[in-house]
Order: structure tokens, then C-alpha cells, then sequence
């Protein structure tokens, strides 16, 4: 009997060693997956923070009250704003004319509503007042629930660029009237010149002389 006893209380006791070995086991294979998933996690969030960090071009993020959240060196370049200066605060109160509120609230309006990206051009004010054009790319932040919590936005000062642009076309306009008034001047020259030609025929028949 005791030997018995023996024997059911090792069976057990193996049996309970060998299944608490495959929990163990099961826990460290599952905690190394959490670990390499996390460390993952961490060296895309560094990159992609890296990323915003240096790229030339303007990055911003709010929240659904429009309320800055993130702030990029570029943007802090064509704004004037440090990121310490525009955290918390309201996009439309600090880099939007009043001349394009309501233009840029329409534009929100559309995105938080879920109808997707929205690429804008509109007018801007920098920290010193002075109105620049920018192009705007933005689109909808969403939690793991796809629901939307905020917006993200890339933006470039493109006020050079179209004054560029405009002095080109208007060169363009002008090289335009200088070839259209050269044509005429030669479809007037042609005919000027037989008048010309006749009037000096008729000058010298009625001269004295002859």
C-alpha cells in the first residue's frame, strides 16, 4: 500500500512538475515575444520621432478641439513658434489670418466628420505678423478602436515658390505680347511699305522736274 502510495504521489507530482515546466515555458515565450514586440514598438516610435525631428518640412498634430499636441522644428521654422510656446494652445488663434478662420474650420470640419485627407493651400500668420501661403496635407488621427482623436498635418511655406511662379507666367505674358506685336508689326510692315513705295511714284510724277 505504501508503495502504491508512492508511486500515485511521484505520478502526480511529475504530472504537476511537467505541466507547470510547459506554463513556464508557455509565460517565457510569451513574455520574450512581448519584450522583442515592445522593443519593436520603441525603435519605430524613435525613428518615426527622428524622422519629424529633422525633416525640412513643417509637422503638426491636435487633438479634436484643434489644440496643438505636436510640434516640429520645421514648423517652428516657418512659424516663429518654439514648441513650448504652442503646446496646449489653438491652431486657428495662433497661425490663421482672419481672412481664412472660416475657410480652415471647413476644412477640419470635413476631416473630423470622416470624409478623409484634405490637402488645402491657404493664408497663414506668423509669430511677427507677417501673412505667408502654405500647403497643407492633413489627415485623421485614429485610436485602436478606429475612432478619430485628432488630425496630423505636414505643411511647407509656399510663399516664395508663387511669387516665383507668378513673376514666370507674367515674363511668360509678356514674351507673349512681344511675339504677337512683332507678327503684326510685320503683317503692318509689308503693306506700309508698297504705300510707301507708291507714294514715292507719286511724288516723282508730280515733281516739278519731270
Amino acid at each position: 500500500d505504501n508503495l502504491v502510495a508512492m508511486l500515485f504521489v511521484f505520478f502526480v507530482s511529475y504530472t504537476l512538475f511537467s505541466i507547470y515546466r510547459k506554463v513556464l515555458n508557455s509565460l517565457k515565450k510569451e513574455l520574450q515575444e512581448k519584450i522583442r514586440t515592445q522593443k519593436a514598438l520603441k525603435e519605430s516610435e524613435y525613428l518615426l520621432a527622428s524622422h519629424l525631428e529633422n525633416t525640412p518640412v513643417g509637422s503638426v498634430s491636435f487633438d479634436l478641439d484643434l489644440r496643438i499636441t505636436q510640434w516640429n522644428p520645421a514648423a517652428q521654422r516657418i512659424f516663429g513658434y518654439k514648441k513650448s510656446e504652442v503646446l496646449g494652445k489653438e491652431l486657428i488663434d495662433l497661425i490663421v489670418p482672419e481672412q481664412a478662420v472660416k475657410h480652415v474650420q471647413n476644412i477640419f470640419t470635413r476631416l473630423l466628420s470622416g470624409e478623409g485627407n484634405e490637402h488645402s493651400i491657404n493664408e497663414n500668420k506668423t509669430r511677427s505678423g507677417r501673412i505667408i501661403l502654405c500647403d497643407w496635407y492633413n489627415t485623421v488621427i485614429k485610436d485602436s478602436e478606429d475612432e478619430i482623436i485628432g488630425v496630423a498635418a505636414l505643411v511647407n511655406d509656399i510663399t516664395e515658390a508663387r511669387k516665383t511662379q507668378e513673376i514666370m507666367i507674367q515674363n511668360e505674358k509678356m514674351m507673349s505680347i512681344g511675339g504677337l506685336a512683332a507678327g503684326m508689326a510685320h503683317e503692318i510692315n509689308n503693306p506700309l511699305a508698297g504705300m510707301m513705295q507708291n507714294a514715292q511714284v507719286i511724288h516723282n510724277r508730280v515733281s516739278r522736274d519731270l
